[in-house]
């Protein structure tokens, strides 16, 4: 995977990670306050009581897992890239771990919530198979997310091909000419990035004049 992109995602998906975090403990701070609300007091969990917990963690797995997933459409998006077989699995993996951390993560943290306090009607431990389990639909949304984007960006080159206009050459040089210069060079400054930076490079060479004055037969021999 080409490093540049790998890092652009990273950047992209620590963001989204934070901002699960702070929506993460928005809502456990309100489901507290609710229930505080209701007992009057610090009575024991019960099935429910857990059961919304575990959904608020679970909608916090997914969010990690979408922000992963987002960060690496959006960072092939910036870079005009289509991933390659082997990239797509990279991506599809590594959002695994994504998950797999989150749970692993999740459940630590549901444990240290729920020693603290007394459970009635709840049967079995909270472990990671329980938060699997809550966080299921949302792993296999983003699969079908995952899936749709690899569809569509298979698809893309031979579509792309049949649309783009065909680009202007120079009569004499046979080289893309001024205006499709132009055009380029606004689309590519518009797509670097402090993670993709643009470089234009400006070269003055000797005598050209004439070689582009010469005839065609000649200027070929000499580019070869």
């Amino acid at each position: 995977m080409d490093e540049d992109i790998k890092k652009y995602a990273d950047s992209l998906y620590e963001h989204a990670r934070m901002e699960s975090d702070r929506a993460l403990q928005a809502e456990r701070a309100q489901a507290v306050q609710r229930r505080a609300g209701l007992d009057r007091g610090d009575l024991p969990l019960s099935g429910p009581d857990i059961q919304i917990m575990l959904g608020i963690f679970g909608n916090h797995i997914e969010r990690c897992m979408v922000g992963r997933f987002d960060s690496y459409e959006q960072a092939y998006s910036q870079a005009s890239r289509t991933p390659s077989e082997q990239e797509f699995t990279e991506i599809l993996n590594d959002w695994k771990r994504v998950r797999v951390l989150e749970i692993e993560h999740s459940t630590n943290a549901m444990r240290d919530f729920i020693g603290r306090r007394a459970m009635v009607g709840v049967s079995g431990p909270i472990n990671q198979t329980t938060l699997e389990n809550s966080s299921g639909s949302g792993h296999d949304r983003v699969l079908q997310k995952w899936k749709i984007w690899k569809a569509k960006a298979q698809l893309k080159p031979a579509a792309a091909r049949i649309a783009e206009p065909k680009k202007r050459r120079d009569a004499l040089l046979s080289a893309y000419d001024r205006a499709e210069f132009d055009q380029d060079l606004a689309k590519l400054i518009l797509k670097g990035s402090g993670a993709l930076p643009l470089g234009l490079v400006f070269m003055d060479l000797d005598k050209f004049k004439s070689i582009n004055d010469a005839p065609a037969d000649t200027r070929r021999a000499t580019a070869r």
